[in-house]
């Protein structure tokens, strides 16, 4: 990552390819997550539903260790994935309120995301709207990151003073 901050991003338009195909499959992370969140469904009865189950569905409310085993996986997950993007950004040209939102944004609507599945569960129903929230601030929030990481990687100056503007140059 110290390359976004030296030269070595304007000497070696590699570097620059490699920071935006990274952006490539991190929104293809962006984009994937909207389907999954489509299984629990959009409305705050699903949402309910999926935690809490419902007998007229016939469908059994999440487990202790169903909610442990998801929490584990995403935990590690966001944190790089969140500590990657995020870090990338420290080095744009973004105002500084605009990198500590995001920062802050990110990773808080990701812990309320993790953390309101067992809220719903196992305290009250309500937190359904922390539920979504939580996903919409995150997919906000990520979406801005990726947007300002392309910009800048994909405009980043040449050694020649030109603004890059095709990979590769």
């Amino acid at each position: 990552m110290r390359f976004f901050i030296s030269p070595d991003i304007r000497r070696n338009p590699f570097l620059r390819q490699i920071v935006l195909w990274s952006l490539v499959y991190a929104f293809l992370v962006w984009v994937s997550d909207w389907p999954f969140y489509a299984k629990i469904g959009f409305s705050y009865h699903s949402i309910i539903e999926y935690y809490r189950g419902s007998e007229a569905a016939f469908r059994a409310p999440k487990s202790f260790f169903g909610l442990l085993e998801e929490t584990h996986f995403h935990a590690f997950a966001m944190m790089v994935f969140l500590m990657t993007l995020n870090h990338l950004l420290l080095f744009t040209g973004a105002p500084r309120w605009v990198k500590a939102g995001a920062i802050h944004v990110s990773f808080g609507s990701a812990l309320a995301d993790m953390a309101s599945g067992w809220l719903i569960r196992f305290v009250h129903p309500g937190f359904a709207l922390l539920k979504m929230g939580a996903f919409l601030a995150l997919q906000g929030s990520l979406l801005v990151i990726l947007i300002l990481l392309w910009v800048y990687a994909w405009r980043v100056e040449t050694t020649d003073g030109q603004v890059g503007r095709q990979m590769g140059r």
